[in-house]
């Protein structure tokens, strides 16, 4: 809906939009006329941190770091403050502590409350769920995701879950936590149709100890036929090996990178950046190999002037 909305203001017309925007303090039209005392009395005037017009943005400042996955201490920034006070001069930003245990939590439950709402009504929900270490602080973490239909034939979809999983991943702490999260949601066993995972043999006997219905996920199938496939060819192994090398040199040398684009452009050729492929994604070595062929010659000349 923002995206729509800012794409029809895009598209309105308007012959004096320059009269439309507000002087800001400090540029040559807030230097045009002397500020009247009401004036500058008005703009010390800050609205307290509890009326409606301050409780309006606190949400929205809120939301932005939800859905753009930015640091709460955004707020404490100072050029976040300058455009603030620039963009709503009687507005007082909020502390991290008041975003961290006021906004955010509200806002959690709001859409706690919409999602539950929504699930209560489905007649059945499918479950997707997984189990990944993350490579930034090799921590394991347990994703837990619904889908459903709403009343009005719309295909709904809610992360019901992302919790941290410390414990070991045998299939009996799955199945504990599993059925943890559709308890903390309200959804009965009867109502899960499917829970789609991975080939893992401790998910599959987590969901099969844990009462549900499973299915192994066809994407993650056909990686590991990708993966055996390539087992018994040692020649496209080695080839793919050998890639990788060259790729993680450019990756890590900012001269030699950079002698590739220069060299691309003295060559009147596209700037094809190199990218590293992803164990996980079929075709993401596919892509790796095709990119290192169109930046052969390019890579040969890197090479031969070093």
């Amino acid at each position: 809906m923002f995206s729509r909305q800012v794409a029809a203001n895009k598209g309105g017309t308007s012959t004096s939009s320059d009269s439309k925007i507000p002087a800001v303090p400090g540029t040559s039209r807030s230097r045009d006329r002397q500020l009247t005392l009401k004036e500058t009395s008005e703009r010390k005037l800050l609205w307290d941190i509890n009326v409606p017009k301050s409780i309006k943005y606190h949400y929205l400042i809120g939301e932005m770091i939800a859905l753009d996955n930015e640091p709460l201490s955004l707020v404490e920034r100072v050029g976040f403050h300058r455009l603030m006070a620039a963009a709503v001069p009687h507005y007082r930003v909020p502390g991290q502590i008041y975003v961290t245990e006021k906004v955010v939590p509200d806002i959690y439950n709001r859409i706690w409350s919409k999602i539950e709402a929504s699930i209560s009504q489905a007649t059945a929900v499918s479950v997707t769920s997984d189990i990944w270490t993350c490579q930034h602080n090799n921590e394991s973490f347990l994703s837990f995701t619904a889908h459903w239909i709403s009343p009005y034939f719309n295909l709904e979809h809610g992360v019901l879950a992302m919790k941290p999983f410390p414990s070991s991943h045998s299939g009996t702490n799955i199945a504990k936590k599993l059925n943890a999260i559709t308890e903390r949601w309200n959804t009965p066993k009867s109502k899960v149709h499917l829970l789609v995972h991975d080939s893992g043999a401790y998910m599959i006997k987590g969901a099969r100890d844990a009462g549900y219905d499973s299915g192994r996920c066809f994407i993650h199938s056909l990686q590991r036929a990708k993966e055996e496939s390539l087992k018994s060819q040692p020649e496209v192994l080695q080839m793919i090996a050998a890639a990788r090398r060259i790729l993680t040199h450019f990756n890590y040398s900012g001269l030699a990178e950079q002698k590739l684009k220069s060299i691309q452009q003295e060559l009147n050729l596209p700037n094809h950046q190199l990218g590293q492929d992803v164990s996980t994604r079929w075709n993401s070595t596919y892509y790796l190999m095709e990119r290192l062929l169109r930046t052969k010659a390019s890579c040969i000349l890197v090479y031969n002037r070093s």
